[in-house]
């Protein structure tokens, strides 16, 4: 089964339209639904059911439209990216959980040369 896109977001995709990309503006620069939807890649429709998501940035309102401050948006993600493992964070216990594994022959390592003397 397809996910269903709204008929708006189709046409727009059809014609070849773009939203401005979010990486150059300003911090205090705001977008509108579309242009969230496209800085996600997600449908428009999908960000009603973001923004009852807590730690979701709130909109305001410029007349009748609504806006993110990009800001905003910039943190919402880096928060999303620092949230999962790190691929760091799991090198790093892969990498102790080596030193403390016995070699099979060889100069001892470090690690087990602190530990032994210890």
């Amino acid at each position: 089964m397809q996910p269903t896109t709204s008929r708006r977001y189709k046409r727009k995709a059809a014609s070849g339209q773009r939203a401005p990309r979010i990486d150059g503006l300003d911090d205090l620069a705001n977008i509108n639904r579309e242009q969230l939807a496209k800085f996600l890649d997600v449908d428009p429709s999908t960000t009603y059911r973001l923004q009852k998501q807590p730690g979701f940035p709130q909109p305001f309102r410029v007349g009748n439209s609504v806006r993110w401050l990009v800001s905003e948006v910039r943190e919402y993600i880096q928060r999303q990216a620092d949230a999962r493992p790190s691929v760091r964070r799991q090198k790093a216990l892969d990498d102790q959980a080596d030193a403390t594994r016995p070699r099979l022959g060889g100069r001892p390592r470090k690690a087990a040369i602190t530990r032994a003397a210890e």
